[in-house]
């Protein structure tokens, strides 16, 4: 058996031979690669063997190619591809006769391996695109079994390494006529180091009516993504040590039947866009080139971690940096062995080869109020950790700490690096209570700036720490708030600050300390903001505190004190961190607040327990704080079962009339994988010793929780589009469920009676989405509370008070869309639009899904509906003097809340 531990990563690169007099191989930029391909050799077709006259330019090709990388980067491994695509389909039977004989697998086998010691390669990679039957799959089983026997009799200082290309699905099906095939998986794990799994070409010239992804991490329709490859191979049996994700440097072209329908699963009329693409392909480098020259719309998708641009009906799908990096992080986190990129020659600027994920950050607060011994921390499950606080002295405005947390902070660093010999610690520097007026007279003198700043650089290295953190301070909390010059003199401090720590790194020859703030969950309050350019420029990170939302000392009612959602206001975390990114700082600079501790409240009514239920107060503790070490503990007393929201991502028990609400490994993992999914470069944990036997820490690392995030996300957003609250969901207000009940039972018959006058319709009209259009109609005209007869007669109403400018006379009073992301007015009109007369007047569900993702996208005045028995005169001149009253608000709108 092959393979170590903790083998090395792969970042791997192919080059192409063909492309030899273009890009040479002394054009590879070596330093992002440890694995090299010559791509390709082909035994022959008759022995089966692979012979290389030498001299031959292809010999000269050969030792070129190892000679010159072994040259540039030493360590860089160089491996031999046999084998390649070919689209009739000879290689693969090639393959298959050669495969199919005890005889012509030796001969193979012996002269590959002669080939690879002779021109210097370090290893051998086959490349059977595609083993076509059951038999093949098992021959492949027998020459990979072969193969390694014989490697390893070699009598060479080194072994050979043996990796091969395989499909992005386990299985494979060519048509419905052909059995299934599954790769031998058994084998593979025991004979290859690893498989470069080509994670790519899911669209292209076989599907040229509808653009596509070609290379998408995750896709919601269709099982083809690399997310599902991955979750495939690995549920096979593969070892994660043995995948090597693919990653394609070019992309998939078609020409668009609609050039105003233009996003992923468009129509098109063929592949290719004549030039450079017109088999359907272009490099990485002419996709940019066509970006520049047609000025294209370019488009990042982040719900198939893909880019698409467009310029007319031309239209290119593929991966980008941001993209890439994205997929790169998912190799990281899924524990796989690396990426590899065809083809080297497509990224001529490097833009793509160079790119690393960043560090995705695992940090966590240790108090030295909390009692907690730093030695039993268990820091193997943080990438940072920040040590809390030190002080500033009120007379000569230095960092100070206190005599009794000076024993611990002197040794934080040198304790916590025992068990975990690369993590960063941080000193938090406290700046609320008293400590509030001392920071801004220190930030608004030069002299008392510089003071500040010497003497935390000096601290920090005296004790060994990696990085300085500001706590507390911001445009509002526990002190009043601060004014707009106070937030401007912390922008110049951030200035001097990072100043100065460059500048003793340069003296000092040592790595510049890492620079963070831990911040309010919003950016600003009223026109007091955070100095956002300035912390752009000079901060590593902003950990942003998304928690203690509700208190049990301030509010009587229950509440979520970090719920990511909110369906009835905007106190929550999701909100938070749009505004920061609508402030300008970006998601890569943020780190997301994990809270482990939660509040408990004393409820006036134990039978009314849900979120939102009222409350007298506190419980429990003095201040109704909890830590979750201490929850769990008083749940097993008690044998309470925890209920878990979807709709606020947060957990809560009922204990009597206690209740308390907190977050729990499910709560923890969902916002873990929404920090991910938003680009945010991690999470911070406040505070470490609150947790229970590691239990939250260890749930917070584990990985592909991706689809946790997606189910709460899907729960929220169906209660912000439904009249009802989340509170009324879970039992409150029994009367207006009841309403909506009597509301929906008619009109579901009136949506099934449109659903036969809309097959006509159906026919002459692409609608790829048929299903969410009648979710569509029966939300919106299920929302008029007079409704009582099965008939058209509703949309008959709805169009006449929309056509006279009283829309809102339609709906239930009872439905306040205020906070709303999907406004009702707005989605009437779209609706209407749905159900006009003249087919080819209404819009297409590519249009409709247009106009309700897109809120500030102007939408047309509906004409008479198919339903009416009315007829109306001069109908376009009315509508055009009544469309600015009958349109929905624009400036009023909420933002679009995410998918």
């Amino acid at each position: 058996m092959v393979g170590a531990t903790s083998p090395p990563v792969v970042k791997g690169g192919f080059w192409p031979e063909w492309d030899a007099d273009n890009f040479p191989p002394s054009a590879i930029d070596t330093r992002f690669f440890t694995h090299l391909y010559y791509a390709f050799l082909l035994p022959d077709s008759n022995t089966f063997k692979l012979v290389v006259p030498d001299p031959s330019p292809t010999a000269a090709k050969l030792r070129s190619f190892t000679e010159t990388i072994h040259r540039k980067n030493p360590h860089a491994k160089t491996l031999l591809t046999v084998g390649g695509w070919s689209a009739d389909g000879k290689n693969a039977k090639v393959f298959a006769r050669m495969a199919a004989s005890r005889e012509s697998r030796r001969g193979f086998i012996e002269s590959c391996i002669e080939v690879a010691w002779k021109y210097s390669f370090d290893g051998i990679d086959l490349d059977w695109e595609f083993p076509r039957s059951p038999k093949d799959m098992r021959n492949l089983g027998k020459l990979l079994e072969e193969w390694r026997a014989k490697v390893n009799k070699d009598k060479h200082d080194q072994t050979l390494l043996l990796t091969a290309a395989v499909a992005s699905t386990v299985e494979i099906s060519y048509s419905p006529e052909e059995a299934t095939q599954s790769y031998p998986v058994r084998s593979i794990n025991e004979n290859l180091d690893w498989v470069n799994v080509m994670c790519y070409d899911y669209y292209g010239e076989f599907t040229p009516k509808e653009t596509g992804a070609p290379a998408a991490l995750y896709n919601p329709r269709k099982r083809k993504s690399t997310s599902f490859a991955v979750d495939a191979w690995i549920s096979a049996g593969l070892r994660r040590s043995k995948f090597v994700m693919g990653l394609p440097l070019f992309g998939r072209t078609w020409t668009l039947q609609n050039p105003r329908l233009n996003g992923i699963g468009a129509a098109a009329v063929a592949v290719g866009l004549g030039g450079p693409g017109d088999d359907g392909k272009m490099s990485y480098s002419e996709v940019e080139k066509f970006n520049r020259e047609k000025n294209a719309t370019v488009v990042y998708d982040p719900e198939t971690v893909s880019t698409y641009s467009y310029a007319g009906t031309a239209w290119i799908g593929y991966d980008d940096t941001r993209s890439t990096t994205v997929k790169i992080r998912h190799a990281q986190d899924h524990g796989i062995r690396g990426y590899f990129i065809w083809n080297v020659t497509g990224d001529i600027d490097l833009k793509i080869s160079k790119q690393e994920a960043p560090t995705w950050i695992k940090a966590g607060y240790w108090y030295s109020g909390s009692e907690f011994p730093v030695p039993d921390i268990d820091s193997s499950l943080f990438t940072h950790l920040t040590c809390a606080f030190a002080h500033i002295n009120s007379s000569t405005y230095e960092l100070s700490i206190l005599p009794s947390d000076e024993t611990y902070i002197s040794t934080f660093t040198d304790i916590v690096r025992q068990k975990n010999p690369t993590i960063k610690t941080l000193l938090s520097i406290w700046t609320q209570d008293s400590n509030f007026s001392t920071f801004f007279s220190m930030a608004t003198q030069p002299s008392h700036r510089t003071s500040f700043i010497e003497s935390s650089i000096q601290t920090a290295r005296l004790y060994g720490f990696h990085g300085l953190e500001l706590y507390g301070m911001g445009p509002y909390g526990i002190e009043p708030d601060t004014s707009t010059k106070n937030m401007k003199d912390m922008g110049i401090l951030f200035d001097d600050w990072r100043s100065a720590i460059n500048k003793e790194s340069k003296n000092s020859t040592r790595s510049p300390l890492i620079l963070t703030m831990a911040g309010h969950y919003l950016p600003s309050q009223s026109t007091t903001s955070y100095p956002m350019a300035s912390i752009q420029r000079n901060l590593d990170w902003v950990h942003i505190g998304s928690y203690d939302y509700h208190l049990s000392t301030k509010e009587n009612f229950t509440g979520a004190h970090s719920a990511l959602y909110d369906p009835s206001s905007n106190i929550n975390t999701d909100y938070g961190i749009k505004e920061w990114i609508r402030r300008g700082l970006p998601a890569k600079k943020m780190v997301l607040g994990l809270a482990y501790h939660g509040y408990a409240w004393t409820l006036v009514d134990p039978k009314d327990n849900a979120i939102g239920s009222p409350a007298r107060g506190r419980a429990i503790t003095a201040d109704g704080s909890m830590s979750y070490k201490y929850i769990k503990s008083y749940l097993r007393s008690y044998g309470v079962k925890v209920e878990y929201n979807a709709s606020y991502v947060a957990n809560y028990c009922v204990i009597g009339s206690f209740w308390i609400g907190f977050d729990d490994v499910e709560a923890i993992k969902t916002k873990v994988s929404y920090a991910r999914e938003k680009g945010l470069l991690g999470y911070k944990v406040w505070q470490v010793p609150n947790d229970d036997n590691w239990v939250l820490s260890k749930a917070a690392k584990i990985r592909n929780v991706e689809k946790l995030n997606a189910i709460a996300l899907k729960t929220y957003l169906s209660q912000m589009n439904n009249p009802t609250t989340a509170a009324q969901e879970e039992g409150k207000d029994k009367e207006n469920k009841q309403l909506l009940l009597e509301i929906l039972l008619p009109t579901s018959v009136v949506v099934t009676l449109l659903l036969g006058t809309l097959t006509w319709y159906l026919r002459r009209r692409l609608c790829k989405w048929k299903g969410n259009l009648l979710q569509f109609s029966e939300f919106t005209f299920c929302c008029h509370q007079m409704i009582c007869q099965c008939n058209y007669q509703q949309i008959h109403i709805a169009y006449e008070l929309w056509k006279d400018g009283k829309s809102m006379e339609f709906m239930d009073p009872l439905m306040d869309d205020t906070n709303s992301g999907c406004k009702l007015l707005r989605c009437m009109q779209v609706a209407l639009l749905c159900v006009q007369e003249k087919w080819e007047d209404r819009p297409t569900m590519l249009e409709v899904y247009s106009m309700l993702k897109n809120e500030i996208e102007d939408v047309s005045a509906p004409k008479r509906p198919a339903f009416s028995t009315k007829t109306y005169i001069d109908e376009e001149n009315h509508h055009k003097s009544q469309e600015e009253i009958c349109s929905a608000n624009f400036a009023t709108m909420s933002q679009v809340m995410p998918r």
